[in-house]
């Protein structure tokens, strides 16, 4: 169940790429700046209604498994709630640096159905894969579902809340890499 919502969130990154993609393309920021409203405050609740969508899904998703197929999701839901609002946050960021770095909706469209299969599949969230103790189980925690995973079967599970703590960390360290590169990148377009 933990694998599977990653795998639904990671898809999420989408709706990110293309929100961002939707003003530019079909020219909604024309009529964004002539209107009172500004170009910013249209970003933050077009983010935020990304983010609330997600975070909806996982809930529906973390109860539909708890109910229907008896999965186990702890004592501790407001945790397992926290941490996959985290996450909805990373992959709205993830979709919208890749919209801003590819300057167009289909690669970044391209490139994230690329990264997710790649992430999930490092990961093991197709299949089990031990790897204890070797390169590839350190290289797997490039993988942002290897990061979310392990969040929650600690959480889940009752795993050292040191390491739960040092992946919420790191989901927070790339949210802001994330956000600081498309700022970046899309100040330097506008300019």
């Amino acid at each position: 169940a933990i694998t599977m919502l990653a795998l639904t969130l990671m898809y999420g990154a989408l709706y990110g790429s293309f929100g961002m993609a939707e003003d530019i393309s079909e020219k909604t920021i024309i009529r964004i700046k002539s209107s009172p409203t500004r170009a910013y405050e249209n970003y933050v609740g077009k983010i935020l209604g990304i983010i609330v969508t997600l975070v909806l899904q996982a809930v529906i998703l973390i109860l539909f498994t708890k109910f229907a197929f008896n999965a186990n999701w702890g004592s501790n839901l407001p945790m397992v709630f926290l941490i996959s609002t985290i996450f909805s946050v990373f992959v709205t960021a993830l979709g919208i640096m890749c919209y801003v770095l590819t300057n167009s909706a289909m690669r970044a469209s391209g490139l994230l159905n690329i990264l997710v299969v790649f992430f999930t599949f490092i990961s093991g969230g197709y299949a089990k894969i031990n790897a204890e103790g070797t390169w590839f189980d350190t290289f797997s925690y490039i993988s942002p579902n290897k990061i979310f995973q392990t969040a929650m079967f600690n959480t889940v599970y009752g795993g050292k809340e040191s390491q739960t703590q040092a992946c919420i960390i790191a989901m927070f360290g790339m949210i802001g890499i994330m956000i600081i590169i498309s700022s970046v990148v899309g100040r330097r377009r506008v300019n």
